[in-house]
């Protein structure tokens, strides 16, 4: 079986002059994702075992992941040497200095996406899916063209997590979309933290990512938190929406 650290490794190989700063960064980064993961996987049982945790709102409980999420990522960028700031995507936070000030990477993260989907056994993620509940709030080229998909038999689906998610798409191909609508003008999903990173991925296996008039790898964010509309997925499924945005 080849792990996630066996392709860093091998990645490595390929560039000679590579100083191995990086490799250790990513794989500092993997560790942590473990650790993470391996609390969420053990919480329910552990959960059981504790009173003060059964009595636990969703929304403590989801607080409580994030903030053990967050202090693992920081730990490990911290442990790397090579990363002199954290940037974290809850709203209103600021770069974290870490020990190595002179370290030549600067880490965005989101620690933990899709925390409301713990309760029901759902995908998160470290590093959200079109919800067709909100079609009234969007403008009118990206109803029609959701109208079209449902006359053509397209299949919703909303997983709740975009990296789940932007993961089906990669197997099976499809679109995956969070449209700007009437509450978020501009979006809701934040470039640095979700859209840039999958659009980056998406784009080397084939795939297209736009906010519906760019290119997302285009954009520069003005500010840490800036959000964007995203279309992201199969080059056929991008154009074919594109007939639609560009028709008054």
């Amino acid at each position: 079986m080849t792990t996630l650290d066996d392709v860093i490794i091998r990645a490595q190989a390929r560039f000679p002059e590579a100083t191995g700063e990086l490799t250790h960064l990513m794989l500092d980064i993997t560790l942590a994702c473990k650790f993470i993961a391996r609390q969420i996987t053990q919480s329910a049982i552990k959960d059981l075992h504790d009173v003060s945790r059964v009595r636990e709102t969703s929304e403590q409980k989801t607080q409580r992941l994030e903030a053990f999420a967050a202090e693992q990522m920081r730990y490990a960028l911290d442990r790397s040497g090579t990363t002199c700031l954290m940037i974290t995507d809850a709203e209103g936070s600021e770069a974290q200095r870490l020990s190595a000030t002179d370290g030549r990477y600067i880490v965005v993260v989101d620690p933990l996406d899709g925390t409301p989907n713990i309760a029901f056994n759902a995908p998160v993620c470290t590093t959200f899916s079109m919800n067709a509940g909100w079609a009234s709030y969007w403008d009118e080229p990206v109803r029609r063209y959701f109208d079209h998909a449902v006359a053509n038999r397209y299949a919703y689906r909303y997983g709740g997590s975009m990296v789940a998610d932007i993961h089906r798409i990669l197997m099976e191909g499809g679109l995956f979309a969070y449209p700007a609508d009437a509450r978020y003008p501009d979006g809701k999903l934040h470039v640095l933290y979700k859209c840039a990173p999958l659009a980056f991925i998406v784009e080397k296996a084939g795939g297209v990512a736009i906010d519906g008039h760019r290119r997302i790898l285009d954009i520069v964010p003005e500010h840490l938190h800036q959000t964007v509309p995203i279309f992201i997925g199969s080059r056929g499924n991008i154009d074919e929406l594109t007939t639609f945005l560009n028709t008054d």
